[in-house]
């Protein structure tokens, strides 16, 4: 996971790709034992990847984690919304924000004059 966790990557995976992502915190919850929203979404602790695959490697892309041992976790789905959604641990929405105006947040710091 880049700087900022786990919101953060999942913002520049959608910026690089300009698609949508609408990802849901609870099986990430109940697979950590974690519930604080917060610490989901931006903690920077190591060893932690996201991937994206397509629907049709995920069976194989879980397998090879089974086999190997490494917890994995389905978080969520590319969407054609143009929109970073993500259910927090309760099920509601925590954030939903049009992409164009996170990435030019995420720009501002690099807009020098």
């Amino acid at each position: 996971l880049s700087e900022g966790g786990l919101a953060a990557t999942a913002a520049e995976m959608a910026f690089a790709g300009g698609l949508g992502v609408s990802l849901d915190l609870q099986p990430l919850a109940k697979s950590s034992g974690l519930s604080d929203n917060a610490v989901l979404l931006f903690s920077e602790s190591n060893s932690r990847f996201v991937l994206e695959v397509s629907a049709a490697a995920q069976a194989s892309v879980e397998a090879l984690c089974r086999a190997a041992s490494v917890p994995c976790t389905k978080l969520g789905e590319v969407t054609s919304t143009s929109r970073l959604q993500i259910r927090g641990t309760a099920g509601a929405l925590v954030i939903d924000s049009a992409l164009g105006e996170l990435k030019q947040s995420w720009k501002q710091p690099l807009a020098w004059k």
